[in-house]
């Protein structure tokens, strides 16, 4: 959509209107967004520098224009830290809208991708198989083949359902940003007895710890975990676990380092959670929000 919206405009107003104030008016008029929300936010940013006035002369060359579009995604990917697949959304665009034929090619992101197989430059976090180099739909597809169920959509937000390592009524979260960018998944266990948020949170340590390791830091105020999270000692600490849970107060937690990210186990007053971080993405997401925000006012 947005190639063929981007070639009409330019065609009826000549390229040199790309670099008019409208132009990203008219795109958002005629819906050329809707399927990739943060190529408004892209295509913005290399307006405003001037990246897509070097893009135009490299490409009105008419030289090996798929070998320079492959420098250029790089260019987006490494220097801007924008996301690859929306990088060459926007370079075939501008392929496409100067008359040429060829296209750049990106992984189907309608299927899981193997982590080996992922295309970003840079290491991301990987939650349930998929590496949060993705889009937020595209983790939310791969989620819905796993069972969860969509309840909620924000522009930089899904929200969704299911069951998470068997614990069933697990609410997930997936974060983005205006650029594209995933940031985070995060998941959420419903307020519940004390006692099954002990069970849930050993089950979920155990998982970690065996995929992990050790944890690089814990807060543990009552010694869950040098006791193996034993019931009896559980039992024993009842009334404190209680007065912890009662009074907000950090039951358990734990953080895990790992490849692109980290990993946080928490138990926070009544409320259990799991986060997964992409360290990369949310420092770059950052500085796009603050981008975004500064040029909304």
């Amino acid at each position: 959509m947005l190639k063929k919206v981007v070639r009409a405009v330019l065609d009826l107003n000549g390229v040199d209107f790309i670099m008019k104030p409208q132009f990203l008016n008219v795109l958002n008029d005629h819906k050329a967004f809707d399927e990739y929300p943060g190529a408004r936010f892209v295509l913005k940013s290399i307006i405003q520098d001037g990246f897509v006035d070097k893009i135009l002369d490299e490409f009105s060359n008419q030289g090996d224009a798929l070998g320079i579009a492959e420098k250029f995604v790089s260019d987006l990917y490494t220097n801007y830290g924008f996301r690859i697949d929306i990088a060459v959304e926007i370079i075939n665009t501008l392929l496409f809208a100067t008359g040429h034929n060829g296209m750049l090619h990106c992984a189907d992101s309608s299927e899981v991708i193997p982590t080996e197989q992922c295309t970003a430059i840079e290491p991301h976090i990987v939650y349930s198989q998929i590496s949060l180099a993705h889009s937020i739909r595209d983790i939310e597809r791969h989620l819905s083949k796993r069972g969860f169920k969509t309840i909620a959509t924000k522009p930089y937000q899904i929200s969704m359902e299911g069951t998470f390592c068997g614990i069933d009524d697990t609410k997930l979260y997936i974060n983005g940003s205006p650029s594209g960018l995933t940031k985070s998944v995060v998941l959420h266990y419903k307020s519940a007895a004390i006692s099954i948020h002990f069970s849930n949170c050993k089950t979920l340590y155990n998982l970690l710890y065996d995929k992990y390791g050790e944890a690089d830091s814990y807060d543990d105020p009552l010694n869950s975990l040098l006791h193996g999270f034993d019931y009896d000692h559980y039992l024993k600490n009842i009334c404190e676990y209680s007065r912890l849970a009662d009074n907000y107060g950090d039951v358990f937690s734990a953080k895990w380092n790992v490849y692109g990210g980290q990993i946080e186990l928490y138990w926070l007053g009544e409320t259990m959670g799991l986060t997964y971080t992409d360290s990369i993405n949310s420092e770059l997401a950052d500085r796009h929000q603050e981008q975004f925000n500064s040029e909304s006012i």
